[in-house]
């Protein structure tokens, strides 16, 4: 008679159990924990939209802004000449057909009453006021004849300027520049105003001359940012387009945001960079930047973050691809990229 055997296995007891199903909950925890981390991460993935070189358009709501501060400021020295060239301003504002004309036209004006200020703060002599067929005309615009010529001026130079037959002899014309200057000779305190609102009226007009010359060029840069987690993270201003040629020869673009933008959790974002003028590039580098424009050369741009993260995207100015170095590009960008 064979005698059979069973084997038993071990029954886990309670304790163990409940301890494996811990074990198991905490690794399965920590997994979901790191998962999570990562997704809380700011993973911004960009995408470069467009890269070009643009001229400035021309705020043309700010000129008369720009105006009728100076006017507020210095009303007791420029009379109407200011109020008449926001009035002209305000007309910039449509900028329908005839848009370039007007602003030509504007402009001219503006260089006129911007002459008139310059003569009113570097002063003047007897010698420089005109006088023709009854009206004196001070070297500012500023004239004077008929009725006023009247009551401001002697009597009796008035009866000998209406009697006049022709031009005045050399001596009657010293006597009325001189009564022209006793009448208006400007003070100190006057000329250091006029000189203010001359070099305010530059201002105004820099970037209208500039408009219409197409002077100023800029490098413009478009780029879409998707942060694909759900933490929020702030782009810094300052980015950085690296422009090849080769692997070898390059140039670093630095652009720049209007102002730092807070990019959501799964959210997307198109930014807009820009560098400063072209025109203050070095010649080396300027050279360069039109040729990669003209010849369709590589770019690269990389952005940073709050963090310190930097993101970036390749360019799309050639069908050429080759293996540019990124560590080189993020050393640089570390290294050059000052905080905010």
């Amino acid at each position: 008679m064979t005698e059979s055997t069973t084997t038993r296995r071990p029954r886990l007891d309670t304790k163990t159990a409940l301890a494996i199903v811990g074990a198991c909950v905490g690794i399965a925890g920590a997994v979901l924990a790191l998962l999570q981390y990562r997704s809380e991460q700011p993973n911004a993935h960009v995408t470069l939209s467009a890269a070009s070189l643009v001229t400035p358009g021309l705020d043309v709501q700010r000129i008369p802004e720009e105006l009728a501060e100076i006017e507020e400021e210095f009303g007791d020295v420029t009379a109407k000449y200011i109020m008449d060239l926001r009035d002209e301003a305000l007309l910039l504002e449509d900028e329908a057909d005839g848009f370039d004309d007007r602003l030509e036209r504007f402009n001219a004006e503006l260089q006129s009453v911007i002459k008139h200020f310059d003569v009113k703060h570097t002063g003047w002599t007897a010698d420089d006021i005109q006088f023709d067929r009854g009206t004196i005309t001070w070297p500012d615009g500023m004239t004077l004849s008929g009725a006023e010529l009247g009551l401001l001026f002697p009597t009796d130079l008035v009866e000998e300027i209406r009697a006049l037959d022709g031009a005045p002899d050399a001596e009657f014309l010293v006597r009325i520049r001189h009564e022209a200057q006793r009448l208006y000779d400007p003070d100190p305190t006057d000329m250091r105003r006029t000189q203010a609102v001359a070099a305010r009226l530059r201002q105004v007009r820099t970037p209208i001359q500039d408009y219409i010359l197409k002077k100023v060029r800029l490098v413009r840069v478009e780029a879409t940012v998707e942060n694909r987690s759900r933490m929020p993270t702030v782009l810094l201003c300052q980015a950085l387009l690296r422009v090849y040629k080769n692997e070898s020869e390059f140039a670093d673009i630095f652009v720049r945001l209007d102002n730092p933008e807070l990019l959501e959790g799964f959210n997307v974002r198109t930014l807009v960079f820009q560098s400063k003028a072209l025109e203050a590039f070095s010649e080396e580098d300027r050279d360069f930047v039109m040729a990669a424009f003209e010849q369709e050369y590589e770019c690269f741009l990389l952005i940073q973050d709050l963090h310190r993260n930097c993101w970036s995207a390749e360019g799309k100015f050639s069908e050429a691809r080759f293996d540019a170095s990124r560590r080189d590009l993020v050393t640089a960008c570390n290294q050059r990229f000052p905080p905010e």
